[in-house]
């Protein structure tokens, strides 16, 4: 058409030892990035260990969805820094993956974490009502992960996809920002470790999206090559914190169970007296 350029396919032919110094060069200008993603990657890992065998010995059912949420952010983060493992996880032999799964691995992590923290925060017990409107949270996420499902694998609608997908993370975060208020009204205790957990995460996914928008729609170089740096410090931090409010909840509990054997000893003291 007049008025635009025409663009060309570029190919390049490597020698292999050239392919070979071209990877390595790679490697090399990339290095910091590279070990700040296997040092991340390694510590997601760690976590979800410590968490599974907590729940081994603990059986208690935060643990289980904890566990299942930082499984799949780990496989969310390894998808995209698939070149850290040597390879692209996840979406390099089926690229329909790489459009669904690239919001269905940012959405599931909402359900498992609102699961989680009915169980953290005991919701059920305490705020009846809250309860019923997170649950009813849980199935919108599912079903929009069904909806997603089918309308990629229908239309292949990349552009509309892109759009719901916003319009269902700005409801979902303004449902969250409620749901987190009505907890600090009603001083909920463990909600501290929830709160500041999360925004640790919101802040760390918000300047990802600031200077990705700043390098490529403003071509400002900031110097950071992988802007996921910043969520997955803020995914840090939330992993430090909630394992925080886990233990700290655990010697909540055995001081709970020690008082209540307490309790029990000392009633059956006072009736062996009363029956002498």
């Amino acid at each position: 058409k007049p008025g635009m350029k025409r663009e060309k396919n570029r190919f390049e032919i490597y020698k292999r030892n050239a392919f070979y110094n071209a990877i390595e060069n790679y490697y090399y200008n990339h290095r910091q990035e590279t070990m700040w993603g296997l040092l991340f990657q390694g510590f997601v890992i760690c976590q979800i260990l410590y968490v599974f065998f907590q729940w081994i010995i603990i059986r208690r059912k935060e643990y289980l969805y904890y566990f299942f949420y930082l499984l799949i952010i780990l496989l969310f983060f390894m998808s995209k820094q698939g070149v850290y493992s040597g390879g692209s996880f996840l979406f390099s032999r089926h690229p329909i993956w790489s459009v669904y799964l690239d919001g269905s691995l940012q959405i599931a992590p909402h359900f498992l974490y609102y699961r989680f923290v009915r169980y953290f925060l005991e919701i059920g017990q305490n705020h009846s009502t809250l309860n019923k409107w997170m649950i009813r949270t849980e199935y919108f996420l599912l079903a929009y992960l069904v909806f997603d499902f089918l309308l990629v694998t229908m239309t292949f609608n990349v552009a509309l996809q892109t759009r719901i997908f916003a319009y269902v993370i700005s409801i979902v975060f303004i449902i969250t920002a409620v749901f987190i208020f009505y907890l600090l009204m009603k001083k909920q205790t463990f909600i501290y470790f929830v709160l500041l957990g999360s925004l640790a995460v919101g802040l760390g996914n918000i300047l990802g999206v600031v200077f990705t928008f700043l390098m490529f729609n403003e071509h400002l170089q900031i110097h950071i090559n992988n802007t996921l740096i910043f969520s997955e410090i803020g995914i840090v931090i939330e992993m430090i914190l909630i394992t925080v409010g886990l233990s700290y909840k655990n010697i909540l509990i055995e001081q709970e169970k020690a008082i209540t054997q307490d309790n029990l000893i000392m009633q059956l003291k006072a009736n062996q007296l009363l029956n002498s």
